[in-house]
């Protein structure tokens, strides 16, 4: 698997598209690792310019990086952590919009090593509006990233790290695949075939393991379950493509809840599949 640690966060932090990168991030490992989610709202690239939150999720979560029930989201690449996160706490305890801080997490991000994180959550404690007050920074990311494989695969490039060996996460794929040919998209692919679509987004929503289409190559089989998958907003499952058996060892230590894609050539069958885990 691959480990992107903080330093690596940290430095991605000062590049120049980390800004519009930030929030596809956090949204892409919110809906990779939450348990229930009946709202997401972070927009990315020139969204991130249309003013209010940053973002605003609604979750049933039991793990330490997504709060319970609604929160509202503040998300920063500034290198003086400090003074924005004081002053969009201040912003919003005094402008909360259509969030009720009684019943609501104030949530700040930071793709900076924080030293004084948990020093400036305290400070917040007995004068907040808020229900609680959680901070993230470049550590808590690097963890969050551990639990989300394809979404580590997916941002490892941007912090100018190699991708993983022997997988890769379903959008790059997707890019490989289709190469220069930008007219080849998702809805041509989907075009006359509604039934088998709807077939595999019930799927990948079902409790079965393992799903099995037909196609005239494997290829043409994985581009159309591609299309399938990430047309939808936000994309169905957290899914990688394997290609190589040997990945398939390291994937035995991926929380439940991966969707695995199986193309691995048939020469080096069988696989050990990791058990909790969704095949295709």
């Amino acid at each position: 698997m691959i480990t992107i640690d903080a330093k690596a966060i940290d430095r991605w932090a000062d590049t120049p598209d980390a800004r519009h990168q930030l929030p596809e991030l956090i949204r892409r490992l919110i809906l990779a690792t939450a348990d229930s989610i009946s709202l997401c709202e972070m927009p990315s690239g020139s969204g991130i310019d249309h003013g209010g939150w940053d973002g605003i999720v609604d979750s049933q979560s039991v793990i330490p990086f997504i709060p319970d029930g609604r929160s509202g989201w503040e998300l920063s690449t500034a290198a003086g952590v400090d003074a924005k996160a004081g002053g969009d706490f201040k912003k919003r305890a005094e402008n909360p919009l259509d969030l009720d801080p009684a019943t609501s997490t104030f949530v700040f991000v930071t793709p900076r090593i924080w030293t004084r994180k948990r020093q400036w959550i305290s400070e917040r404690g007995g004068t907040s509006p808020w229900s609680a007050v959680r901070a993230l920074d470049a550590h808590d990311l690097s963890a969050w990233l551990d639990l989300a494989p394809a979404v580590a695969a997916w941002f490892a490039p941007k912090a100018g790290l190699l991708p993983p060996s022997g997988w890769l996460d379903l959008d790059a794929w997707w890019q490989n695949w289709i190469g220069g040919l930008r007219e080849l998209t998702p809805a041509l692919l989907m075009a006359g075939r509604q039934k088998e679509v709807d077939q595999v987004r019930e799927w990948c929503n079902s409790d079965k393991r393992r799903l099995v289409l037909e196609a005239e190559s494997r290829d043409e089989a994985l581009a159309f379950f591609a299309a399938a998958v990430q047309s939808t907003e936000p994309p169905l499952r957290d899914s990688i493509v394997v290609r190589e058996a040997a990945a398939a060892t390291a994937l035995q230590a991926v929380p439940k809840g991966l969707l695995v894609i199986d193309d691995v050539p048939a020469s080096d069958q069988p696989v050990d599949w990791p058990v909790g885990n969704k095949i295709f």
